[in-house]
C-alpha cells in the first residue's frame, strides 16, 4: 500500500463505516493489502469478562482467540506488554531488546504458530484516560516490514481504532475544566514537577504565600480536597501534560 491518495481514501471511507461488521471488513481488506494474514485491534481487556464498550475485533482463527482467553493469555502477552513500553510501531523482532522474554513467553509464540500467527507488527495506542490498546498486523510466516509500510501501518490503526472507538464507545460528555488562571496553571505545573511552594515562588518570582493561595483555589475550583487529586484533574483536562509530571 502507498501512502498517499490510497490511504487518505482509506481514512475517509473509516469516517463513514456504520457497523462493526462493515469496520471488520475495511480492516482486513486494508491489512491483507500491506502484506499481513490477519488482524487484531483490542483494547487490553481481560477478554473472558464482558466486553461490553471494549473494542475486541480480529481476525485471528476463533480456536487461537479461545485459547488466548480461556488460559488469561491477555496477562504476559510479550506483544501487549512491548506495546505498554514502546510509543510507535513495532515489528516483533524487536520485542527481546525491550522486555525480557520468559519461558511461557516463548511458549505462547510456539502455540500462536500453530493457528498461522508466525510474524508480526503492532502499532500501540495510548489515549490518556482510556484503557491501553494496539492493532497488530500477523502474518503466516516471517516478514521484513519497510519504513514505507510501518507508516502506512500507523495511519491504519489509528484511524481504524477512531472509527472503533465511535462505534463501540457510548458517547460521553468531557466534562469541562474550571477556568484556571494562568499563575494558578503555572503554580500546579510546578507542583507537578515536584516544586515546593518556595521554590514554585523563586521561579514565579512571587511570595510563597501567593504561590499557596493559587493552589489551594485551583483546588477549591476543581472541587477537591488534596494536590493529588487536583494533579490527576488537571492532567486529566489537559492543563498540564505528563512531560511535566517527574521529580526534579
Amino acid at each position: 500500500m502507498r501512502i498517499g491518495s490510497r490511504l487518505e481514501h482509506f481514512a475517509r471511507a473509516l469516517a463513514d463505516t456504520a457497523s462493526i461488521e462493515d469496520l471488520t471488513s475495511s480492516l482486513e481488506s486494508a491489512t491483507r493489502e500491506l502484506g499481513f494474514d490477519y488482524f487484531t485491534l483490542m483494547q487490553h481487556v481481560d477478554l473472558s469478562g464482558s466486553l461490553e464498550g471494549v473494542v475486541a475485533i480480529t481476525t485471528y482463527h476463533r480456536d487461537w482467540v479461545e485459547r488466548f482467553t480461556s488460559r488469561g493469555y491477555h496477562r504476559f502477552d510479550p506483544v501487549l506488554m512491548t506495546s505498554h513500553h514502546y510509543g510507535a510501531p513495532f515489528t516483533w523482532d524487536l520485542i527481546p531488546t525491550v522486555i525480557p522474554l520468559t519461558k511461557r513467553q516463548h511458549r505462547m509464540f510456539g502455540e500462536a504458530r500453530r493457528y498461522g500467527i508466525y510474524d508480526g507488527l503492532t502499532v500501540p495506542l495510548h489515549i490518556p484516560g482510556e484503557r491501553l490498546a494496539s492493532y497488530t498486523f500477523a502474518s503466516a510466516r516471517p516478514v521484513a516490514s519497510s519504513v514505507e509500510q510501518m507508516a502506512a501501518a500507523h495511519v491504519i490503526a489509528t484511524f481504524g481504532y477512531q472509527a472503533a472507538r465511535g462505534l463501540v464507545l457510548p458517547p460521553t460528555r468531557k466534562p469541562i475544566p474550571p477556568p484556571l488562571t494562568d499563575r494558578q496553571i503555572d503554580c500546579v505545573a510546578l507542583s507537578a514537577a515536584g516544586k515546593t511552594e518556595w521554590e514554585t515562588s523563586q521561579i514565579l518570582s512571587v511570595a510563597p504565600t501567593t504561590v499557596h493561595s493559587h493552589l489551594t483555589e485551583a483546588m477549591r475550583r476543581y472541587g477537591v480536597f488534596n494536590r493529588q487529586q487536583l494533579l490527576f484533574h488537571a492532567l486529566r483536562d489537559g492543563l498540564i501534560s505528563f512531560g511535566e509530571v517527574q521529580t526534579i
